[in-house]
């Protein structure tokens, strides 16, 4: 009871491996701009949104479908740069730090448009929706060839619909390039021998995003793929989500690589329908537009995804910023070994003579060859696959349990020696009172670690990013919001309250616990058909970053259903640089990792709204001095929730102590009800998503379910 395979694990062939904390349900994709909104059209007729510019959260405005700028192709490059440029998933705007020698950089998925891109801004400054394009290319097709419109490929559609445009004088405009929040590496992994013991694994890990998408063509073995109509299926499915997507994401004015294949697969309006592909403007179609603080999803409602679940014209989605990776090679092996594990122990204990569910066998190869474009961005590491598993989970042997992430965790706080970074759903770890119902150790190691810091008068920083509020339907302060509450509770017990959380011990210390912690979350705004509105951007990572050397990125929480075993089944992946950058830390030459030193710095500048400021990676780059952590950091995280909550009166809040207190402040007028142009003003201060976390809200109410609520038949351990 009250337990679940929480893994998220993808393998394919034994060779590819992804993990994280990424889900495969609705409303889950995200980058880095965490919109709000999503009222594009269906039906090819620009809605009141649709002509409104809502505020950018990090200043400005910005049209609704978000001006793309898209970098040319060089007139020199080789021809296979030529061709990768003009791919999608490599659109994009890019800044001046590169990982690794070679094309492939870090950069931004989207920046506004620049003193460059001059000729883009007059033609890009409007909107038009998918089925508004669709049909104007068609149009213009009519009367150019009109004997050739039933069949037009993705290049002559999007020139047409250019061509169509112009001489309209109608403005096009994209939405921005590629996803970012999901962030992912790639690890071409080294050899290991089993998937629970220490072993190190030589690895090649690659940070970056969309990396499945940027291989180029494999050679293909199967006689199928290279039939005619295999060839002519893909590549009409690939323009059909191009089709789709890249109008939607990047714009009209892109214009992917014409094909020379005979069957280059050009898409019609009846190829989409027989795929059951719909063409719309938006990002977020039918239950993928969600917010699962406001409502949550029903049994009913989940089997029918193209209704949506809220109305778009007044409640705003719940952004999501997680965490993802991909492994190759032997550190995937070691992915598959534990899915074939899993899998074999289900066979077993129900389906032993059902010869419809076959055993699995991992599979051993010679050479494990990975594309060369992977390869070339690339960083040398050292990983290791970690697991909490037991007999229930992986059919281990009874009474056997693997804590492994759980251990990974407390022994990297304890070698840290310079700072922590941590992002997680949850902090539940309670270590300080034997009584607790909270046994994992990580709050135990945290608090070890800042008493040694104190003693020793040394530098070290602590950073935790969680949501601001649980990802539960209902209000504090009612029945419906008991689930919220509990939740609520049992983080602040770890943090701050009851007399044996981590704050409260380092008191009883004499230690000022804020010169160590901060504890933050993330927010952002926007307008809805005019109205401002604001929503908390939900955490979902499960990540910890430790001295830019260290990296544990998976599906575990920091609680006890994911970190003892016993419980919740999850996966996670230990990573260690072995190739440096020079880089500072606490005023110093620092040999920082280049997989997990860049890797916090790119969240670093997404929480501080910097990612598209090439300057900015100084700033951050020093993760531990005192005009970073509280020059910076700090100060940009009280300063945007004290505008939030002077605009919007946005909850938690530390003033609202108590039941009464969050009654009279929600019948209070705010800013953003009573002066929208001044709250507008104001909320041009915001610099990024970082806010401050609410501690002392409601500290005088007691948080646990109320007597003869639902909520408060349940064991307290059901809420760790």
């Amino acid at each position: 009871m009250f337990r679940s395979h929480h893994e998220k694990t993808v393998i394919v062939d034994q060779k590819i491996g992804f993990f994280g904390g990424i889900d495969l349900c609705y409303g889950r994709w995200d980058d880095h701009l965490y919109r709000l909104t999503d009222t594009g059209p269906i039906d090819g007729s620009l809605t009141a949104a649709d002509e409104k510019e809502p505020l950018d959260p990090n200043g400005g405005t910005t049209p609704t479908s978000l001006r793309s700028s898209l970098p040319p192709v060089k007139e020199d490059a080789p021809p296979e740069e030529v061709e990768l440029q003009k791919r999608p998933e490599h659109r994009d705007t890019r800044s001046s730090q590169n990982i690794s020698a070679g094309r492939w950089r870090m950069g931004q998925p989207f920046k506004a448009a620049n003193a460059t891109d001059a000729q883009d801004k007059t033609q890009s400054a409007g909107n038009m929706s998918m089925a508004a394009l669709v049909r104007a290319a068609q149009n213009k097709a009519a009367e150019d060839k009109p004997a050739s419109t039933d069949i037009m490929n993705m290049a002559a559609l999007v020139r047409a619909v250019q061509n169509k445009a112009a001489e309209e004088r109608q403005p096009i405009t994209g939405r921005p390039s590629r996803p970012f929040g999901r962030r992912s590496i790639s690890m071409p992994a080294g050899r290991s021998n089993n998937v629970s013991g220490p072993h190190a694994i030589e690895a090649k890990v690659r940070f970056g995003d969309d990396m499945v998408a940027i291989h180029p063509s494999h050679k293909k073995t199967a006689d199928k793929k290279d039939s005619p109509k295999f060839r002519r299926r893909t590549k009409m499915l690939q323009n059909a989500i191009r089709l789709t997507r890249t109008t939607s994401q990047r714009g009209p004015e892109y214009v992917p690589a014409n094909t020379s294949d005979e069957t280059d697969g050009n898409a019609t309006e009846a190829d989409l329908d027989k795929m059951n592909i719909k063409v719309s403007g938006r990002l977020w179609l039918g239950k993928d537009y969600c917010n699962e603080v406001r409502k949550a999803f029903s049994t009913e409602s989940v089997e029918k995804p193209d209704d949506d679940q809220l109305d778009r014209n007044e409640v705003p989605r719940m952004p999501w910023h997680d965490i993802g990776g991909v492994m190759y090679e032997h550190g995937a092996r070691d992915l598959a070994r534990h899915f074939i594990q899993r899998w074999n122990a289900c066979k077993v204990e129900k389906n032993r003579r059902d010869d419809n569910y076959t055993f699995l066998v991992p599979k051993s190869y010679d050479t494990c060859d990975v594309s060369p474009s992977i390869l070339k961005g690339s960083h040398s590491c050292r990983t290791q696959v970690l697991r909490s598993v037991c007999s229930w989970s992986a059919g281990l042997q009874p009474g056997k349990v693997e804590d492994s992430i759980h251990q990974a965790y407390i022994q990297c706080i304890q070698s840290a020696k310079h700072y922590i970074y941590i992002e997680n759903q949850f902090f539940i770890t309670l270590d300080g009172d034997k009584r607790s119902v909270v046994a994992n150790g990580i709050g135990e190691a945290l608090f070890q670690r800042l008493k040694r810091a104190f003693m020793n008068n040394e530098t070290f920083r602590v950073y935790v990013v969680m949501p601001m509020k649980p990802g539960i339907e209902g209000e504090y302060g009612t029945d419906a919001g008991a689930a919220v509450q509990a939740v609520t509770h049992w983080n602040y017990q770890s943090i701050c309250r009851g007399g044996v959380s981590l704050c409260e011990r380092l008191e009883k210390l004499g230690a000022d616990p804020w010169k160590y912690l901060s504890f933050c979350g993330m927010r952002t705004y926007g307008e809805i058909d005019g109205k401002l509105v604001s929503e908390l951007i939900y955490i979902h990572s499960k990540l910890m970053i430790v001295d830019d050397l260290y990296a544990i990125i998976g599906s575990a929480n920091i609680n006890d259903r994911s970190m003892l075993g016993l419980r919740d089944s999850e996966i996670g992946v230990l990573i260690k640089d072995r190739e440096f950058d020079d880089s500072m830390m606490n005023c110093q030459p620092f040999r920082s990792g280049q997989f997990c030193g860049r890797l916090r710095r790119r969240l670093m500048k997404i929480c501080l709204g910097t990612w598209n400021d090439r300057n900015s990676d100084a700033a951050v780059a020093d993760a531990i001095s005192e005009e970073f952590f509280h020059g910076v950091w700090n100060a940009t995280a009280l300063r945007n929730e004290q505008i939030y909550e002077e605009v919007f009166g946005s909850l938690p809040a530390d003033f609202v102590s108590d039941f009464l207190k969050l009654t009279d402040w929600g019948k209070k007028q705010h800013l953003y009800q009573t002066e929208a142009s001044e709250a507008k003003e104001r909320l041009k201060d915001i610099k990024g998503y970082l806010c401050k976390l609410s501690l002392d809200f409601l500290k005088d109410e007691n948080l646990t379910p109320a007597f003869r609520t639902r909520e408060s038949y349940l064991p307290s351990y059901f809420w760790t």
